[in-house]
């Protein structure tokens, strides 16, 4: 098993652990050092998906909306979670039950 995969399942654990200050640690532990990486995959992809979701809700008012994403969108600050939330909407963390 290679440092990769390592560092895969260390980052499946903790979400399983379903500790999200844990996984934001883990996931934006680099963030400093590739501010530029971190700016374009996350947080303008959060700013678009969480638009674009609050546009599908808009439309169908009375909905549930089911969305998947990968972790590093759900968690820290600006995640897709936090801008729903910050406009009103209710989030509920899916699990295996």
């Amino acid at each position: 098993m290679g440092a990769g995969d390592s560092a895969v399942n260390q980052l499946l654990d903790v979400w399983k652990s379903g500790d999200g200050e844990a996984l934001a640690a883990l996931v934006y532990s680099a963030s400093k050092a590739n501010a530029e990486f971190y700016e374009t995959i996350y947080y303008a992809r959060n700013e678009r998906r969480s638009d674009r979701l609050v546009e599908l809700l808009r439309e169908e008012p009375d909905s549930t909306c089911f969305a998947i994403v990968g972790a590093g969108h759900l968690i820290g600050d600006f995640s897709v979670v936090d801008r729903l939330e910050g406009g009103g909407y209710r989030m509920r963390r899916g699990g295996r039950d």
